[in-house]
């Protein structure tokens, strides 16, 4: 049979033009480091549109992927010619049956858990005006090995007071059946995360391990950045010069093209400059060791663009 797809299609000994070896793998699509190697692939539409959800989530790709017709195409083409595009509210209603089906899944394993369960929080609100609370679980599986997985990730509307945020954390461990399995709490260290942990410790639903008081545990990575940006601050008046003209050089087109020729004036190689986050420090190292080369261009352009206020800044800068 292998001999006749050969000499049929001018394959290799692998079912590939020119391959050289022996095997059957890619006539069958045997993949060996993948789930069910050794058994013949049989194209399954509902497993298909299960995993092209995943996919689309991971990567957090918008549901109306799965409805362009190049990736339609792609799919016939080059890899299952039965493919045919999804819609994006099927996909939309199939995230969800695996997320709800997940969820239970994980409730009904911590009901049965017979261990302590250690929580990270957190609430922010987003570039868009909506808050939001996340909560993540994390604990020691039977097989000794560390687990982690998301509880809760919704909108949180109501003040981030300290008894709102008790509250949802509660409403969220009685959900998840782990009100009296509670170890540990990480938060960052805003006043109200403070005062939620002391409202936690007063519930009458909650059985803590030393009356909680191992509870309540101090982010250090929060720590440690408001450290760092307190140095940061003392830097501001440096720092402050080169984020203006690097936001002008990258927003404005007549500063791109100016910097783009002072760049061939300097022997340079053109790049685009990334601004830092300052709550994200290692940025701004990153910032200031990327751009030093160009200090001489990012003196003068600055210079140029503030010569009616006398704010000039020199290399040593």
């Amino acid at each position: 049979m292998s001999r006749h797809l050969r000499s049929e299609h001018g394959l290799g000994p692998e079912g590939e033009e020119g391959s050289s070896g022996g095997g059957q793998a890619q006539l069958h699509g045997y993949a060996s480091d993948m789930p069910g190697a050794g058994m013949p692939f049989v194209y399954n539409r509902d497993r298909m549109i299960s995993e092209l959800g995943k996919f689309i989530i991971a990567d957090e790709l918008a549901y109306s992927f799965s409805e362009s017709s190049n990736y339609e195409y792609f799919n016939r083409v080059a890899l299952q010619p039965q493919y045919r595009k999804v819609s994006r509210n099927t996909l939309k209603r199939r995230t969800q049956q695996s997320y709800y089906a997940y969820r239970g899944y994980l409730m009904e394993m911590f009901r049965t858990y017979d261990g302590r369960v250690s929580l990270t929080f957190d609430t922010w609100t987003s570039t868009y005006g909506e808050p939001f609370v996340c909560v993540t679980a994390h604990w020691i599986d039977d097989d000794w090995l560390l687990q982690k997985r998301i509880i809760c990730f919704e909108a949180m509307e109501e003040a981030h007071n300290g008894f709102n945020i008790k509250s949802r954390l509660v409403s969220c461990c009685k959900n998840f059946h782990l009100v009296d399995k509670l170890f540990s709490i990480s938060l960052d260290n805003a006043t109200a995360n403070t005062s939620a942990m002391q409202f936690l410790k007063e519930d009458p639903s909650t059985k803590l391990v030393l009356d909680g008081s191992l509870m309540h545990v101090r982010c250090c990575a929060h720590i440690l950045n408001l450290c760092v940006q307190d140095g940061l601050d003392e830097l501001r008046t440096l720092l402050e010069p080169i984020r203006n003209v690097i936001k002008w050089i990258r927003v404005t087109r007549s500063a791109k093209r100016i910097f783009e020729q002072k760049c061939e004036e300097y022997g340079l190689r053109k790049k685009v400059i990334a601004l830092d986050n300052p709550t994200r420090w290692n940025s701004t190292y990153k910032l200031l060791h990327d751009d030093i080369a160009y200090r001489d261009i990012l003196t003068d352009m600055y210079n140029e663009s503030r010569a009616t206020d006398g704010q000039f800044i020199t290399n040593d800068h």
